[in-house]
């Protein structure tokens, strides 16, 4: 399985996954696992991050619970620096 990518109108570049409005972009899963992206909601700019929290987290919830086999989806996004205006170094989240 692929990870997901979605985004609005963006631009291609160093880093960037080339979107058109409203498409959705699958990256190819590395042999090792998965990876989770930040990705910029101005551009589509994508990094990969340090999800070993996640991870755990989602080990947890399954042993927790009783459940096996269980999967998880995660998507952060935000305002990358060469997208926020100068000045604006807190953006509002979506919690």
């Amino acid at each position: 399985m692929a990870a997901m990518v979605t985004g609005a109108c963006a631009r291609s570049g160093p880093g960037t996954l080339p979107v058109r409005c409203g498409e959705r972009l699958y990256r190819p899963r590395p042999a090792d696992g998965h990876r989770h992206y930040l990705i910029c909601r101005s551009c589509s700019r994508s990094r990969p991050v340090d999800s070993e929290a996640v991870e755990a987290w989602a080990d947890h919830v399954a042993k927790a619970t009783g459940f096996a086999a269980v999967e998880h989806t995660v998507e952060l996004a935000g305002i990358c620096a060469a997208c926020r205006p100068a000045g604006h170094e807190e953006g509002s989240s979506c919690r």
